[in-house]
């Protein structure tokens, strides 16, 4: 993330731990919020604290008291965002606010049960990082791609860390403008219908991927070029539109 450079996740690392470095790094100009979120016991009338934690990952993304006014959409406040995700199921609703020039760290439970199912509309990106460790996406019964940018994004970063991607029949991200780098560092992809991890447009974008499987539904390989659309090719077939460290 734009602001962490030089953090290193350890895996095993407890949420308090991670929350410690993150400290260390982060600039003084960005604080570091922490939120806690439990679909089991917690509640959105909570205050989001790790003794009582929020209900929903809308409410930890866009709580109404570190809102503000965006273009008549709403965006959150902290610079530095970090949700604490129990195991269980989380929907995101995207329609309720934007991403503006914030950092987000989701961070998921070590059993892999912390699954986020994207809804009715993708968190719209703008000049905005999010991270997501330990974290499954369902992206076959979701409704929504995840995330979404657009001409005004600007330069945003989508990075996963361990956990698994599961595609459906929705884009996972749709990029369509601005500046996208993607990141995936020993998460298992699972292709399983039409989808793409990115839809793009023709938009530039850098992809990383260490570590790590891609694979259909029947668990037999894929290629990194079968979860990625919009790579424009010059006459050698070489993209054009696209940095990456692996041969695409």
């Amino acid at each position: 993330m734009r602001t962490l450079k030089g953090f290193q996740f350890e895996p095993g690392m407890p949420p308090e731990k991670l929350v410690e470095e993150i400290k260390k790094l982060a600039s003084p100009s960005a604080p570091v919020r922490t939120v806690w979120v439990n679909p089991t016991t917690g509640s959105d009338t909570n205050d989001g604290s790790e003794a009582s934690p929020f209900a929903t990952l809308d409410k930890a993304l866009f709580e109404p008291n570190y809102l503000e006014a965006f273009d008549g959409f709403n965006y959150t406040s902290p610079e530095l965002l970090v949700v604490v995700l129990a195991p269980g199921q989380y929907q995101l609703n995207g329609s309720k606010a934007i991403l503006f020039r914030k950092n987000v760290i989701l961070y998921g439970d070590f059993s892999g049960g912390s699954v986020i199912v994207p809804t009715q509309m993708a968190v719209q990106l703008v000049e905005s990082a999010v991270s997501l460790y330990n974290c499954k996406v369902d992206g076959v019964n979701g409704s929504a791609s995840l995330f979404s940018t657009g001409a005004g994004s600007g330069s945003c970063e989508v990075s996963f860390t361990g956990g698994q991607i599961d595609i459906g029949t929705r884009h996972i991200i749709s990029h369509g403008g601005g500046n996208l780098t993607l990141e995936l560092s020993g998460t298992t992809v699972k292709k399983t219908s039409t989808g793409l991890l990115l839809y793009g447009t023709g938009a530039p974008f850098d992809y990383y991927r260490t570590a790590g499987s891609i694979q259909d539904a029947n668990g037999n390989a894929l290629q990194d070029t079968d979860i990625l659309g919009g790579i424009v090719r010059d006459a050698n077939n070489l993209p054009r539109n696209v940095r990456s460290n692996i041969v695409l």
